[in-house]
């Protein structure tokens, strides 16, 4: 009798975990993606497919979070208006507090998972207060770890729900100065200033703004890298962490186990 032949897990193998999770949830909710023959193996009968649903819909918002924050480095680098309606100062700022806005989403997203998956573990944990407990410790790590962002640029940066880059004030500070006088007080900056002093001053202001570009892109340029790496390795680490226990509560098995171990009893 010849032997079945066992299918290729090794491009599933290769897949990060939260890609990996997603297929298996995937297989779940739709059973039929699965060749008949290996459909056999699989008990779909005990399988909620509203909660494998919810917990899909999660894990896609974490993906789409993380993509996000992925390309800010990019951002930082390349991303600038050639239109002269926008300034540099202007674009590194707006990238600034969009990057801040999308680690909170990001952050936010991993919380909202735990979240679901501290209230819905215990229903099925036979230690149900000592998982209540790790989660609980997993989202004061979460918290802890996002909450420097923002303030290991300067903490004393934040007026209301605005971050302000301490280095780019200074940019912004010599750009509105030089339009202030370039543009609404021209006599009275004529009648003050010799033409010489003028010059020099406006020209200082100019590689005032010009430093404060170069300085702040080049650390925000490096910070993004950085995190980017960070949080993926975060992120990896925490899925990792809960994916037995939410397998369990889903009543879900990986397709790659499911099968490789049908393969092995039965060859």
């Amino acid at each position: 009798m010849n032997k079945k032949s066992k299918p290729d897990f090794s491009e599933w193998e290769k897949l990060p975990v939260l890609d990996q999770i997603l297929a298996d949830l995937a297989i779940y909710y739709e059973p039929d993606l699965l060749k008949e023959e290996h459909r056999a193996f699989f008990d779909f009968s005990m399988t909620n497919k509203k909660q494998i649903e919810k917990y899909r819909d999660l894990l896609l918002s974490i993906m789409y979070a993380w993509q996000k924050i992925q390309r800010y480095e990019l951002y930082f680098t390349s991303f600038y208006p050639e239109s002269s309606e926008i300034s540099e100062v202007e674009a590194l700022n707006h990238h600034i507090q969009s990057y801040l806005q999308d680690i909170t989403i990001f952050k936010n997203k991993i919380l909202a998972i735990l979240g679901e998956l501290k209230n819905d573990i215990p229903k099925v944990a036979s230690n149900a207060d000592e998982v209540k407990n790790f989660f609980r410790i997993g989202i004061d790590t979460i918290k802890n770890t996002f909450s420097g962002v923002a303030e290991s640029r300067n903490p004393h940066t934040h007026k209301g729900m605005r971050f302000f880059d301490g280095q780019l004030i200074k940019g912004e500070n010599a750009q509105g100065a030089l339009k202030l006088l370039s543009e609404h007080l021209v006599k009275e900056v004529d009648n003050l200033f010799t033409a010489e002093s003028k010059k020099e001053f406006f020209e200082k202001l100019r590689k005032d703004e010009e430093e404060s570009v170069r300085k702040t892109k080049e650390w925000w340029i490096i910070g993004t890298r950085k995190n980017a790496k960070q949080s993926t390795e975060m992120l990896y680490k925490v899925l990792l962490a809960v994916r037995p226990a939410m397998y369990k509560f889903l009543k879900v098995r990986s397709p790659h186990d499911v099968i490789e171990s049908q393969y092995e009893n039965t060859n």
